[in-house]
């Protein structure tokens, strides 16, 4: 008979084969689960596989689709941009008032009922100063898309600069402008006599002004039929309202008088011709009869004699075409070629014609420091239907109009001379 060593050997290794028996049943359950897991996954797996599938299948058909359309947004995008001033983005007055015209009058007050009494739409050029609305870029675009038309592109015609091309001009958010005009000055710099001794003093005269601010504009009356018409729309304001506003700012800024609204004009506060020196410089400097010529180059001369660079000249087309069309005695012009296209210019300086000067005068000078014109609201084109019997005629009322206050600050840059040939051309 074993002994009970033996007996406890026996029995602790049972007990080990039965830990053991244990722990595998318990693994193979784990793995009996596992690979259950493993199944459900792999099926799980091979289902959303197939759902993917599906969906790259509908974005292919989404794509076939949607390539068409975004060619036609891009050909749609291209021609809008055309329409409204090419790659530059620069839209005219007119494109600015028609595009805005278009939208809030004929959609808004000639579809469904009648808008409220006293309602008016605004068209306004934001962010653009009066240079740019006078003087909108060459490149700015077509107002209406062109026809094609195969010939050769005809030579620029070159723009004829205005007296607001010359004169500074500054914004100001106030009614009021208070500015400093300098109205004499004698130059009494020189060396000091020794050390210690007192500088000599240079008399400078000032005086402080105050103007207002004032408005200058316009009213005119176009058809809803214009209204459905764009370019003719475009034409209209471009030609008639804008240009006319226009040409009363250059009479303001040159011959405004200063009282009863006007503005304070060049003309009436530029020195005289000759500036009553003695000997006088026309005598000085002419040789014999002075001509339109001789005249402004003395204007030029006392000019720089107030030690001011001269930036421009300004003329009556009368005494300009009479300037140009000077000959002589083979009947060779003397001033200029005819077949010859320059910008106007005389004595190297640019030359601006306009009705707005009296005949036979001209003005000379350095207009940029000589003034400043304070622009206080840009061209301004409001459109209304309800003014008097607008409504019932089918008509739109147009307002243009432009605020602003001339400074003529240094009256001896410029000359003015109102002796000029009254029989030109000679």
């Amino acid at each position: 008979m074993p002994d009970a060593k033996t007996m406890r050997q026996v029995k602790e290794t049972i007990e080990e084969m039965k830990g053991n028996m244990e722990s595998i049943l318990e693994k193979e359950s784990e793995i009996k689960t596992a690979k259950d897991a493993a199944h459900d996954a792999k099926e799980k797996v091979e289902k959303l596989s197939e759902r993917n599938a599906e969906l790259v299948d509908q974005v292919k058909d989404l794509n076939s689709t949607i390539d068409p359309l975004q060619d036609q947004v891009d050909n749609l995008d291209v021609k809008l941009q055309e329409r409204k001033g090419g790659a530059n983005g620069f839209k005219s007055l007119g494109d600015e008032v028609s595009d805005g015209l278009t939208d809030s009058v004929e959609q808004k007050n000639f579809t469904g009922s009648r808008p409220p009494a006293g309602t008016s739409f605004q068209t306004r050029v934001k962010g653009r100063s009066i240079k740019e609305v006078l003087n909108p870029p060459a490149n700015s675009g077509a107002t209406v898309e062109p026809d094609y038309q195969e010939e050769i592109i005809p030579s620029p015609v070159l723009r004829t600069p205005t007296i607001m091309d010359l004169v500074s001009v500054m914004e100001t958010s106030s009614d009021s402008v208070e500015w400093v005009r300098q109205n004499a000055e004698t130059d009494n710099s020189s060396p000091q006599s020794g050390q210690g001794a007192a500088l000599s003093e240079t008399d400078m005269g000032f005086t402080l002004e105050t103007d207002n601010v004032e408005t200058l504009g316009h009213i005119a009356k176009a058809s809803v039929q214009i209204l459905n018409d764009a370019p003719r729309l475009r034409d209209y304001i471009n030609t008639r309202i804008r240009a006319l506003l226009e040409l009363e700012l250059e009479d303001q800024v040159l011959m405004g008088s200063g009282t009863n609204n006007d503005l304070d004009g060049l003309v009436p506060n530029a020195s005289e011709y000759p500036n009553g020196s003695t000997p006088n410089l026309e005598s000085v400097v002419v040789d014999g009869t002075a001509t339109d010529i001789d005249k402004i180059g003395v204007s030029l001369l006392q000019i720089q004699r107030n030690n001011f660079a001269p930036t421009g000249i300004v003329l009556s087309p009368l005494n300009w075409w009479g300037i140009q069309l000077q000959k002589d005695a083979d009947d060779n012009y003397q001033f200029t070629n005819p077949q010859n296209q320059t910008s106007p210019r005389l004595w190297g300086y640019p030359v601006i014609a306009t009705n707005a000067l009296p005949e036979g005068s001209s003005l000379v000078g350095n207009f940029e420091l000589g003034a400043t014109f304070f622009d206080r609201r840009n061209i301004t084109i409001d459109a209304s239907t309800e003014n008097a019997d607008d409504f019932e005629k089918l008509m739109v009322t147009l307002r243009a109009y432009v605020r602003g206050m001339l400074a003529v600050e240094q009256p001896n840059a410029m000359v003015y001379n109102d002796s000029m040939n009254t029989n030109s051309p000679s």
